[in-house]
């Protein structure tokens, strides 16, 4: 296809007869081993700066054996030489002193060397059907004697070390991929017993040949972490080296021949065929590229960077790539080979410009994922990558453009006129993962640049120039990313813009959004970016248009604001009431920040968002209707002590039953006294009462005169006034309304109930004062205030009343003095029942005394009896006697004994118990 190596012969004659070749890359020799033992080291000469010759050493001393292998190890200037009989160890500088021989093990038919990072030298040798490791450590060779030797099916005809982790073996018949992860896990420096746990090597896989007349090769290809193996005559197929498994990616790379031996030289696989020829193939892509020549060739390395080495039994070749190589780089672009031109390249930026022409190749072949893995690998500026999406550019960096080389855009302007929609859908799916790739990679960087900011550690800070960039570049792939969903998955866009980083450019999405009429994706971008006004005026609009939107969605989102938009909450929230739907907008000010919500983090007291003093202004003056359950809110739910919101509570329900009374009343034919408390059971009026007259009778926080001041005179909330007059002590008053205007004689029996106390000496004849007024009629004696009244009341006897107050409550009202009140003319079988009820109580009373009495003595007659126990029980304290407590002795202390015998001085147990009561306490 074309030349890609120069062919130049460097040793005409060899003395003698070479049988391996090894290169030491970093000082340009090139080692032969010969059958005689020999080593010839052979060396440049640039003396003559015209042309370059080459000279050779001869070192007769080297091996008395025929050297069958050669492996120099240029960290450790060692050379590994293996003859027929042992394997040896060598320096790699004159006069090659031998530093160690295996000697241990005859007829070693292969081996293999690795360097760890700790540059331990590691080596595999096959002999006698097993495998057996040894380590180079401080100028010895080291067999591992733990790790028992592999048994194998025969002697290895190739041993191939691909990595610390991973050994493979050539037989007649197969090929065997074993695990050496082992290694990566010891000491080398340990001694050997402290190495008995390590684990055996452990293989993986094995792979048969196809042919068992011929001699297996393998050639693992640095750099690439695969293996070549022949399996074949002239077929080499691929394989990975930890799982033993063929790779697919890679198509086989045939001969035309039989191989007779291989080596890899980056990116060609260079083959010795028969009839004296060398094979030149790539790999990726497979092609044959040039056939040369060479008289009785048998064996060939790699020599360092553009070099190979090839030699026969009296000939040195050197094959050399760099003279010819911007030509063939040149010659694979015309022909469209950017994958091979690429991994010719000698300059990063050379091969990243032809990268990109395999990346627009892609593109035009519709190969839309492998375009933009390749963009991926080379890190390409995603604005350059866009233009093959010239409609996905936000208008922003339309002119951004312009500051990149002509010569770079060029590869990226591709007609986008024949490409197919399915086609554009798949190329936008294809750019989505390339997107989301480098977005991780971003908001990577930033993320980590703002966690070392914050913590001080300036080893992985961006600069500012480098920081802006990545902004940059994330709010460009944000904004189309967004595009691309819309596009193609716009069930993504919501997980987009509510992501933490999303950084769209607002202009361009709110554009994209609302021409698709996106408008629930529209408010989590204004949600996201804190443009609540935005928000809120694009739900009004949509409430208008579409029931997909209520009253309720404008309430819920006014709840999540911050106390800092007071003013843009109580702008919106003020249509919202006037609308009155069901006072549903009075939950926006009752909603608290998420941590106040925990009970355990709150507190007793908790701080809401709004002030309540705004807030309850605002809805007096917008919707009064709407003060009365936010009051409510602030003082049930938040328990608010406040007087002054308790005192608004009270104006606001007693305004209200006022307004709903008149209302009532306009439409009865004749107005009455005392409306009664609940005209209907679920009616406004009868609700609003009930919370009013529970509210006066519980609650302890409003001013008792400002309630009688608000109720004053109105004889339409008689029963109101009954409750104020009793808070205020005046219970005479109270009875008087409950009997003679309200009849209300379970009322005033309840007022009686709520405020009797025997020690009182105010309150504990109050259930007489009722029996006397059931009696005679009127009050007893006393200071009395003058109910006022618009009609007359009538006042009668109602001796049937104050009996049935005397049965139900005989011991709250004087007996004697009841009796003298009840009229001489009385039936008696009218006030038996009364007078079984005073028996009854003082026969249980007695019953009940009688009981505590008997329980009473009980108690102190075990409890003498404990302490007769107690007292004849002898308690030795000892020198060795300690506080279970304070762990010091007893000595003369006063002291406590516990149930289990220990015990504690008096002061220690004392302060233990007083610390318990607190701890209950405060729980």
């Amino acid at each position: 296809m074309y030349e890609a190596y120069t062919n130049e012969e460097i040793v005409s004659k060899l003395p003698i007869e070479a049988s391996s070749i090894g290169s030491y890359v970093s000082k340009g020799k090139l080692f032969i081993g010969s059958r005689q033992g020999h080593l010839i080291t052979c060396n440049q000469n640039s003396a003559d700066t015209s042309k370059l010759h080459y000279e050779y050493q001869v070192c007769r001393t080297f091996e008395r054996r025929p050297i069958i292998g050669l492996q120099v190890v240029e960290s450790h200037d060692l050379i590994i030489c293996l003859t027929d009989v042992h394997l040896s160890i060598h320096d790699a500088v004159e006069p090659f002193k031998l530093l160690d021989v295996c000697s241990k093990y005859k007829s070693i038919s292969a081996f293999s060397h690795f360097v760890t990072e700790s540059q331990t030298i590691h080596i595999a040798i096959s002999a006698r059907k097993h495998l057996h490791i040894f380590k180079y450590l401080l100028g010895e060779l080291c067999e591992i004697n733990e790790c028992a030797p592999i048994t194998l099916p025969e002697n290895a005809q190739a041993v191939v070390w691909c990595g610390v982790n991973n050994l493979i073996l050539a037989f007649k018949c197969e090929f065997q991929f074993w695990d050496m992860d082992h290694f990566l896990h010891r000491d080398d420096l340990i001694d050997e017993k402290s190495m008995s746990l390590a684990k055996s090597p452990t293989k993986v896989e094995t792979i048969r040949t196809e042919s068992n007349e011929i001699a297996p090769l393998i050639v693992a290809m640095s750099g690439l972490q695969i293996v070549a193996i022949r399996r074949e005559i002239s077929t080499v197929e691929f394989f990975e080296p930890n799982s033993g498994k063929m790779i697919t990616h890679f198509n086989n790379c045939k001969f035309s021949d039989q191989i007779l031996s291989l080596t890899y030289h980056h990116p060609y696989l260079i083959g010795i065929l028969p009839k004296n020829l060398l094979e030149i193939r790539s790999v990726n892509p497979p092609m044959l590229i040039q056939k040369i020549p060479l008289l009785r060739v048998s064996v060939i390395c790699p020599g360092g960077s553009g070099i190979v080495y090839a030699a026969s039994e009296s000939q040195i070749w050197k094959l050399c790539s760099e003279r010819h190589l911007q030509k063939n780089i040149r010659f694979l672009i015309e022909e469209k080979q950017f994958e091979l031109a690429a991994q010719l390249a000698a300059s990063p930026t050379q091969r990243t410009a032809i990268n990109r022409q395999l990346a627009a190749k892609h593109f035009l072949e519709r190969n839309f994922s492998k375009c933009f893995e390749i963009h991926n690998r080379l890190n390409t500026d995603v604005l350059l990558v866009l233009n093959l999406f010239p409609f996905f550019i936000p208008d922003k960096y339309v002119a951004v453009i312009s500051r990149y080389a002509q010569a770079e855009l060029q590869l990226f302007e591709v007609s986008s006129e024949n490409i197919t929609e399915n086609e554009r859908k798949r190329a936008t799916q294809a750019l989505i993962q390339f997107l989301v790739s480098r977005r991780a990679e971003c908001i990577a960087l930033v993320n980590q640049h703002y966690l070392d900011y914050n913590n001080g550690n300036s080893e992985r800070i961006l600069s500012t120039n480098e920081l802006k960039r990545q902004e940059a570049s994330l709010e460009l792939i944000d904004t189309v990313l967004l595009k691309c969903y819309i596009k193609v998955n716009p069930s993504m866009v919501k997980s987009l813009l509510r992501s933490k980083n999303c950084c769209c450019i607002v202009s361009e999405a709110e554009k994209d959004l609302n021409q698709n009429r996106m408008f629930e994706e529209l408010l989590i971008l204004y949600e996201k970016r804190k443009m609540y006004r935005k928000y809120l005026e694009l739900l009004q609009r949509e409430v208008k248009k579409h029931e997909t939107f209520g009253i309720k969605d404008i309430v819920h989102f006014l709840r999540r604001l911050k106390r800092d938009q007071m003013p843009l909450i109580l702008e919106f929230s003020a249509p919202i009431l006037s609308a009155n739907i069901e006072l549903v907008s009075f939950h926006i000010f009752t909603s608290m920040d998420d941590k106040e919500t925990d009970p355990k983090q709150r507190g007793e007291e908790p701080s809401v968002k709004f002030d309540r003093e705004m807030v309850l202004h605002f809805l007096k003056k917008e919707c009064i209707t709407a003060a009365i359950p936010y009051l409510e809110h602030v003082i049930y739910e938040w328990s608010d002590e406040s007087p002054h919101f308790h005192g608004e509570l009270l104006e606001q329900y007693v305004l209200r039953c006022k307004t709903l009374l008149g209302q009532f009343l306009h439409s009865l034919s004749s107005p009455s006294i005392g409306v009664p408390s609940f005209v209907a059971e679920d009616d406004e009026l009868s609700i609003l009462r009930r919370k009013l007259q529970y509210f006066l009778a519980t609650d302890q926080h409003y001013s008792i005169e400002s309630a009688r001041d608000l109720i004053g005179e109105d004889q339409n909330l008689m029963e109101e006034r009954a409750i104020i007059m009793g808070k205020l002590g005046q219970h005479l008053n109270a009875l008087k309304i409950y009997t003679e205007i309200l009849m209300d004689f379970n009322g005033a029996e309840r007022h009686c109930q709520t405020y009797y106390d025997e020690r009182n000496a105010s309150t504990r004849n109050i259930f007489f004062d009722l029996f006397h007024y059931y009696i005679k009629g009127e009050m007893p004696q006393k200071e009395v205030i003058q109910v006022e009244s618009d009609y007359e009341i009538r006042r009668k006897p109602n001796i049937s009343e104050a009996l049935k107050l005397f049965k139900r409550h005989p011991t709250k009202i004087d007996t004697v003095g009841a009796f003298a009140l009840i009229p001489p003319t009385t039936a008696f079988n009218r006030i038996c029942e009364a007078v079984k009820a005073l028996f009854e109580s003082l026969n249980n009373q007695l019953a009940l005394t009688n009981l505590i009495v008997s329980f009473t003595n009980l108690v102190i007659r075990r409890t003498k009896n404990r302490l007769d126990e107690l007292k004849r029980q002898r308690i030795s304290i000892t020198e060795n006697v300690e506080c279970s407590i304070c762990r010091k002795r007893i000595m003369n202390s006063a002291f406590v004994r516990n149930r289990d015998h220990s015990f504690a001085h008096f002061f220690c147990y004392k302060n233990k118990m007083d610390d318990i009561k607190e701890k209950k306490v405060a729980h």
